[in-house]
């Protein structure tokens, strides 16, 4: 190719290449935190369990109660080709694996890049998504907001479930969205095929099941049942359910055979339900069906739901969520910058709403309102900003159209340019002030210094910052801590390999803790009497160092 060639494409191609650019500059960013970053606590259950389930067939694991398959089968992604005969080992153990066969930190760095993987292909799909609604400079802003959001980059650098559903939930709706505009066969099995990856990918991406539906009802009110718009729908469903039915291995079995545990699930059918009600559930139990599995981790998640879980939110412990958790989360754990931008944005579209008629925001707005409302008032669990994840992208998308926004007078045309590009510069310098402890990020109506006294958990300590623990031992000559460890010893061992628990009564010596420790697991009591303490040392925003001389 000649230099004239090359400019010409360049010239032609200004806006991919700089989302290219961008992406790189994303992956650069998951590349450190892979490697900065420890094993958290939800990572003790799901690193190669896809091969696991490849080479033995097995749906044990813990990991197959509480998620869908897709997250699984895609983190085991470079390890489908190992033979190692560790892998072969049942039932699954994680902890057997890493003491037979893997190093830890080998095991997540090929477990996390397939999620690091998928990130970026979400990163194109907002691009494109934006780019053929609104233009390639609004493509080039949402995935600008995408590549610096600190959340996003957090969980994108972790072999769990979430940044899994947050890419296929948006990529299912971009593709039903163009079999909405345009209708055939083609685009209606695509659909239906990106339906199955988001179904598969978590449990509350059922959410797009009556989103869908209504659009279909909506659109084919007048002829739902006339033969070209009936097969269309049915293909659309019954390709979903093929990819998810495979996806299990065709499994055909009963609830009760399948379920973890029968006697637990029964009783809470029991203490739940009555009646009919409860005749037809246990009924159900008995009777053979496809992809078993899967539906077990509907009811897994029912039960999860209705059980409840322990948390810590505005400075209380609870175990079941407020209906304000997620609305006060996404107010301080997203940047204030990229709150302004949804504020002009939806001013923008109540201005513009007549002439548009939200012909294609419609698909846009439609997840971001289902979804928010499904988490505030059917979810009774708040464990992290992370299960608010998958209306982000939607945000982006939608906030994008604001780069062309158009004032009555040049001056003040200018005036807006300005306070954009401000905007965006303090978006960005926020992303790189928290880097790399973006798990613990908290815009400054908080501050990430200050989040422990009102959140814990995953949104502000998974256990993400032992690994620098053991390096800030090491700088500081320090052989042996105090410590609570988050993962079991064999996980630990990695990072810090000596180490004891610390006294339940004050006791002179050397403490690391992380605020989950501190303010929600089960030792917070045992370890209360180091909040009368100030802190001599922090490592990131999660793990406190305590000298303590005068106990």
């Amino acid at each position: 190719m000649q230099l004239s060639q090359i400019k010409s494409y360049a010239s032609k191609n200004k806006a991919e290449i700089a989302a290219a650019l961008i992406l790189l500059v994303v992956f650069a960013q998951l590349l450190f935190l892979i490697d900065y970053q420890s094993g958290v606590l939800d990572e003790q259950f799901y690193p190669g369990v896809g091969k696991y389930f490849v080479t033995n067939g097995d749906f044990s694991p813990f990991a197959f109660r509480y998620h869908p398959i897709l997250p699984y089968y895609i983190n085991s992604l470079f390890l489908y080709f190992d033979g190692n005969p560790v892998w072969e080992h049942t039932p699954y153990s994680l902890s057997y694996i890493v003491e037979n066969g893997y190093d830890w930190n080998n095991l997540l760095l090929l477990t996390r890049l397939p999620i690091a993987l998928v990130a970026l292909l979400l990163g194109f799909f907002i691009f494109r998504w934006a780019k053929e609604l609104y233009g390639k400079k609004a493509a080039l802003f949402a995935l600008l907001l995408y590549g610096f959001e600190p959340s996003i980059l957090a969980h994108s650098s972790f072999a769990t479930t979430d940044l899994v559903a947050v890419a296929f939930i948006f990529i299912a709706m971009y593709y039903f969205w163009k079999l909405e505009k345009a209708p055939a066969i083609r685009s209606a099995a695509i659909g239906g095929f990106t339906l199955a990856l988001a179904l598969l990918s978590k449990n509350t991406a059922l959410v797009l099941v009556p989103i869908v539906l209504f659009f279909f009802i909506w659109k084919y009110r007048k002829s739902v049942i006339a033969l070209n718009n009936l097969k269309l729908i049915v293909l659309y469903f019954a390709i979903a359910f093929l990819v998810i039915w495979g996806a299990y291995g065709f499994q055909v079995s009963s609830v009760i055979d399948t379920v973890h545990s029968p006697e637990k699930a029964l009783a809470f059918i029991d203490q739940k339900y009555s009646g009919f009600q409860k005749d037809m559930i246990v009924a159900g139990f008995n009777a053979p069906i496809p992809a078993t599995a899967y539906v077990t981790t509907i009811g897994y998640n029912v039960w999860h739901s209705a059980s409840g879980q322990g948390n810590f939110f505005l400075g209380k412990e609870g175990m079941h969520s407020e209906w304000y958790y997620f609305p006060v989360a996404f107010l301080v754990k997203s940047p204030i910058p990229l709150l302004i931008f949804l504020g002009l944005a939806i001013a923008g579209l109540a201005f513009r709403k007549r002439s548009l008629r939200l012909k294609d925001e419609k698909m846009l707005l439609a997840p971001i309102i289902v979804y928010s409302l499904f988490l505030m008032l059917a979810l009774t669990l708040y464990i992290g900003i992370r299960h608010l994840l998958p209306i982000y992208p939607f945000l982006f998308v939608l906030a994008s159209p604001l780069v062309y926004y158009k004032l009555s007078s040049l001056s003040k045309q200018r005036m807006y340019k300005i306070a954009v590009a401000v905007l965006l510069i303090w978006y960005v310098a926020e992303a790189a002030f928290i880097f790399p402890h973006n798990l613990s990020y908290f815009n400054e109506f908080v501050g990430p210094e200050n989040a422990w006294k009102f959140f814990a958990d995953t949104d502000v300590d998974w256990g993400q910052e032992v690994k620098e623990l053991g390096r800030y031992m090491q700088r500081s000559g320090i052989s042996t801590i105090n410590f609570p460890e988050m993962l079991p010893y064999v996980y630990t061992k990695s990072y810090i390999d000596n180490y004891t628990f610390p006294s339940c009564t004050p006791a002179n010596g050397l403490y690391a803790v992380t605020v989950t420790q501190l303010q929600l697991f089960i030792h917070k009591d045992c370890l209360s009497w180091l909040k009368s303490y100030e802190p001599t040392d922090k490592i990131g925003y999660s793990l406190f160092i305590y000298d303590v001389k005068d106990a």
